[in-house]
């Protein structure tokens, strides 16, 4: 499959992505050591965020120029689940300041449909 490529004129409000992840099981491991838990039976939020992104990577590719301008993450709810799907949608497009803004919303979920979370991210892209 080819690369989209996040920019302001290609991008279509309503346009929709889907891309299956894993959490690598060393990455709990990473995780615990660096926030001194104990091991846990769910997994945790914040590597479920990290990992969310990684799929939109490998169908759109961000051009130079591009700034990560905010982002947001809701966990609908906890899973002890590590395999996931993010379907991602191009929510919104504005100009703000003579700036161009892209909005891309991720709702992820379990292989199994189950909602996880939702993610925003907000770009400032070039032409």
């Amino acid at each position: 499959m080819e690369k989209r490529l996040i920019s302001y004129k290609d991008m279509n409000v309503g346009e929709e992505f889907e891309a299956e992840f894993s959490i690598p099981g060393e990455k709990f491991e990473e995780y615990r050591k660096l926030f001194k838990r104990e091991p846990f039976s769910h997994t945790p939020p914040y590597l479920v965020m990290l990992h969310a992104f990684r799929p939109l990577a490998e169908v759109c590719s961000i051009q130079p120029g591009t700034i990560h301008a905010a982002q947001s993450f809701t966990l609908v709810r906890p899973t002890e689940e590590r395999n996931f799907r993010a379907k991602a949608v191009v929510h919104d497009k504005y100009e703000k300041r003579g700036r161009k803004y892209v909005v891309i919303r991720l709702d992820i979920q379990t292989l199994d449909g189950t909602a996880v979370a939702e993610c925003s991210f907000s770009f400032v892209v070039p032409e």
